[in-house]
């Protein structure tokens, strides 16, 4: 009967999370942008990016930008902006940290690494293959320490086009970059 019990509270957590999810995607898309990036060869890549800050500043990964000549983001509005700038870069751990043009942009917070709990229910919004504001969800699987750096495995499917997408869990804060 403990079994069930704690059976029964597991389901109802999952349904739960499944029935806020439409609600957290609806709260965290504004904030979500469709890179486009051109090199010098005139070769076009895609990718995701999201807004840390309200003055345009925008998350996703380096080698999303790498080579980069030409950078502008896509809003879910359709609205485009243009990269003013790298702010800084980590092409180790896969980070970048672009501005863009823009005032009072629609940020996500972040989240508390040290809250970060396996099992708990995510969201990933991305542009796989150029698919613009496209929604996965899963969980987090595990935590793991990879070249003195923590990572996030979770089980929310992503593809080429998602790297740089944020990885959020039901409170709508980041607790990852997918790459």
């Amino acid at each position: 009967s403990h079994v069930l019990a704690v059976c029964a509270l597991m389901i109802t957590a999952i349904v739960h999370a499944d029935e806020n999810l439409p609600n957290l995607i609806e709260q965290i898309s504004p904030s979500v942008v469709s890179l486009k990036v051109e090199t010098a060869s005139g070769e076009i890549y895609t990718g995701t990016g999201f807004f840390v800050d309200s003055e345009g500043a925008v998350a996703t990964n380096f080698h999303v930008i790498e080579g980069g000549r030409r950078i502008t983001a896509r809003t879910s509005k359709g609205v485009t902006l243009f990269c003013k700038g790298v702010l800084t870069f980590d092409k180790q751990r896969d980070l970048a940290l672009l501005r863009f043009s823009g005032k009072s942009l629609p940020s996500l917070p972040l989240a508390d690494a040290a809250k970060i709990k396996r099992g708990e229910t995510v969201a990933v919004i991305g542009s796989p293959l150029g698919l613009e504001q496209t929604v996965s969800s899963g969980i987090v699987s595990a935590m793991r320490t990879d070249r003195n750096w923590e990572q996030v495995q979770i089980t929310a499917p992503i593809s080429n086009g998602s790297s740089g997408s944020p990885v959020v869990n039901m409170q709508g804060e980041v607790i990852g970059i997918a790459t």
